[in-house]
């Protein structure tokens, strides 16, 4: 279950990192609040992944910009296969969202042709996510910030 939290702290320090080398120190705090809501939490409601993964526009910008669309599925779903929930157990509301929870999260299209695969894509997206806002942190610290560098 840690992986999932370390790529979101890895992608997470990413998004610190491009903000800080690319913009003013001063709307620093609230562009990366911004992010963090919208790119967190709107884009990784699982309610909503339903409507995200079409298969279309939607579901690429989702999958390219959001670590709680992949971090929250690859924990939500290792959860349901090592401890699986007994539906007869559960009321009929929790039911009804497990149903849909998982129904949303195994609808994905983009996903490798591997076993595991939402896991493995999971892995590969924080990945390059985290990676590119470095990239992107250096090339703004490069060319933008010329103040900044020693």
């Amino acid at each position: 279950y840690i992986w999932p939290f370390v790529l979101v702290g890895y992608v997470a320090s990413g998004w610190g990192y491009a903000i800080s080398c690319c913009l003013p120190s001063q709307y620093g705090p609230f562009i990366s609040s911004l992010l963090s809501f919208t790119m967190g939490g709107i884009l990784g409601l699982p309610m909503q992944m339903g409507v995200f993964l079409d298969g279309g526009f939607m579901e690429a910008m989702v999958d390219s910009i959001s670590f709680t669309r992949w971090s929250g599925a690859m924990s939500f779903l290792v959860y349901l296969h090592d401890i699986p929930p007994d539906p007869d157990a559960l009321d009929v509301i929790n039911k009804n969202l497990l149903t849909l929870y998982k129904s949303n999260y195994e609808g994905a299209n983009f996903l490798l042709p591997v076993k595991d695969s939402l896991w493995w894509t999971g892995i590969m997206a924080l990945m390059i996510q985290g990676t590119v806002l470095r990239v992107v942190a250096y090339l703004g610290l490069r060319f933008t910030n010329r103040d900044r560098q020693i």
